[in-house]
């Protein structure tokens, strides 16, 4: 994961049957978000205990399920929305704080107006919104 790590990520104990599982599952050391966030819910975890075993044994997490980062060296997926509906902008104005939604806001916003997450974070783009903390500690 390409982030800051604090010194409480080294000391977070972590399930053994986790860090086993992240291990048998990774494909060329990444995981891509959709199959970090499968694992949490099969294990019973957070996602962001996903996200540090997955820190903690240095594989990389891919294809973010917004966009905001792809597989094996691309970057951004997503491109600005070409319009965003009313209701939609108005919610992530005022979901955000200090011009940031968290990526699980996001998330619940898709649910919410029953859009792609992708589609969220391309409205995002568009109204200058930035996305972040992602749920599995990535950004």
């Amino acid at each position: 994961m390409s982030r800051k790590k604090k010194s409480s990520d080294s000391k977070k104990e972590l399930k053994p049957e986790l860090l086993d599982a992240v291990s048998n599952r990774a494909h060329d050391g990444t995981m891509t978000c959709g199959e970090a966030f499968q694992l949490a819910l099969e294990v019973g975890v957070s996602p962001r205990d996903v996200g540090w075993a997955l820190d903690r044994q240095g594989i990389r997490i891919v294809m973010c399920q917004l966009g905001l980062f792809g597989g094996k060296g691309k970057g951004k997926t997503l491109q600005p929305a070409v319009r965003v509906s009313s209701e939609l902008g108005d919610a992530l104005m005022d979901s955000g704080v200090d011009g940031r939604v968290p990526c699980s806001v996001a998330w619940t916003l898709g649910s919410r107006f029953k859009v792609p997450k992708a589609e969220v974070a391309s409205a995002c783009e568009l109204l200058g919104i930035k996305i972040g903390p992602c749920q599995l500690g990535a950004f």
